[in-house]
């Protein structure tokens, strides 16, 4: 008899990369996402280190630009 079906939880598991280098050496989506942000958000999230997935990467550039909004009125 065949074993039960595994049912896989919703969670994506990515790699983890030791830095934000290797995410974008190693993750063609990672890379281009980076390569579109405006310099200065590029250097910042360089500055950050603490970048060791695309979704990490996503949610770092979020953040980082809303600090940079012009507080509002």
């Amino acid at each position: 008899p065949h074993a039960p079906l595994r049912t896989i939880s919703a969670e994506v598991f990515f790699m983890l990369y030791e830095t934000l280098t290797d995410l974008l050496n190693n993750d063609p989506a990672a890379y281009e996402y980076f390569y579109a942000l405006p310099a200065e958000m590029q250097t910042a999230l360089r500055q950050q280190g603490n970048v060791h997935s695309l979704p990490q990467l996503k949610e770092a550039a979020a953040e980082e630009q809303l600090q940079r909004r012009p507080g509002a009125f």
